[in-house]
């Protein structure tokens, strides 16, 4: 089952762990990386601009050059 963290930031042992992976944090792709870290996904996030990639981590992204 795919599941997001629950609100404690736990998995049950039998979900299935998803990390999502956004190339392009711009304007759109910011907003849907927060809304998925909101929901309590973990997001790995990839731009070419430095700022973008330093605007998401501060929504709790991980990202990669």
């Amino acid at each position: 089952m795919l599941a997001p963290k629950s609100s404690s930031g736990a998995r049950d042992e039998d979900e299935l762990v998803v990390t999502v992976g956004i190339i392009g944090v711009g304007r759109m792709g910011s907003a849907f990386a927060g809304r998925l870290v909101a929901a309590g996904f973990d997001v790995v996030a990839f731009d070419v601009s430095p700022d973008a990639r330093a605007r998401v981590e501060e929504l709790g992204c991980a990202s990669v050059e």
